[in-house]
């Protein structure tokens, strides 16, 4: 999905005319995957980057690689990016199980790829959105959400993460979807035994806090230069700002004289 705006609408008729759009909302992602400016050098020279033409050569030494995962991998500040491996392909991974309350989770953004925010246009695109997530959460009804986007047709669900922030979960049309046969979980089959077995088990598990909702791996290589460049051009508009604004005070000086 991309940043646009949808109108939502009831697909009926009354009296042969077409109902007239619910909400107007605008799509728009919350989130941003932040990455490192990752340069790719030779691993004989280490200084020189090689160039592209069919496959990779050195400028310096004229080596050949024929993938640039061949090549070394490092930050525009001159760290070497490396891939530290932690689990074998198609073997059993051990995951650690921990629990935060909601309040607290709330502060992290918690969106997929193919999760969109959502920002209503007007008071009545915001009653009228309430209601289907009303709909959705105590009447048991999924809200799916249709329209055509350029070259695709688009499918979603209207439904909210677990911080409660409204969104759109695009999904796989049914014609196009080879599904897996995994496991579902039916809310209204909770029992008061189901209830107070889930207090006993939740007393063993541990609080999580920043150090699960963070990483330490690879990608966070390099993302300290990224913050001070980003402190370099504020500091810069800033003086350009300041500039501008001194060159537009000489200009009133001038007209006042003339």
């Amino acid at each position: 999905m991309r940043q646009r705006t949808i109108k939502l609408r009831v697909d009926v008729k009354t009296m042969g005319m077409q109902m007239p759009p619910i909400a107007t909302l605008l799509i728009t992602p919350f989130k941003k995957v932040k990455k490192t400016k990752v340069l790719k050098y030779c691993p004989k020279c280490q200084d020189q980057i090689p160039k592209y033409h069919q496959e990779y050569t050195c400028p310096q030494c004229n080596t050949k690689y024929s993938s640039w995962a061949k090549l070394i991998r490092k930050t525009k500040g001159g760290k070497v990016i490396t891939r530290k491996k932690y689990t074998e392909k198609d073997k059993d991974v051990i995951a650690n199980v921990y629990m935060m309350d909601k309040v607290k989770f709330s502060v992290f953004a918690d969106a997929t790829v193919t999760e969109y925010g959502v920002v209503i246009k007007d008071q009545v695109s915001g009653s009228n959105l309430k209601k289907l997530l009303v709909a959705s959460k105590a009447l048991n009804k999924v809200i799916i959400v249709t329209y055509y986007d350029v070259y695709e047709k688009v499918i979603a669900i209207l439904t909210t993460t677990v911080t409660g922030r409204i969104i759109l979960r695009q999904i796989v049309p049914k014609n196009l979807l080879q599904e897996k046969d995994t496991m579902k979980f039916d809310t209204e089959d909770i029992s008061k035994e189901d209830i107070e077995e889930t207090k006993a088990l939740i007393k063993i598990i541990p609080t999580a806090g920043d150090e699960q909702l963070t990483t330490d791996d690879y990608r966070t290589i390099g993302l300290d230069e990224m913050e001070e460049e980003e402190q370099k051009v504020i500091q810069l508009e800033h003086l350009l700002a300041k500039l501008k604004g001194k060159k537009k005070g000489k200009k009133k000086e001038i007209v006042v004289k003339q």
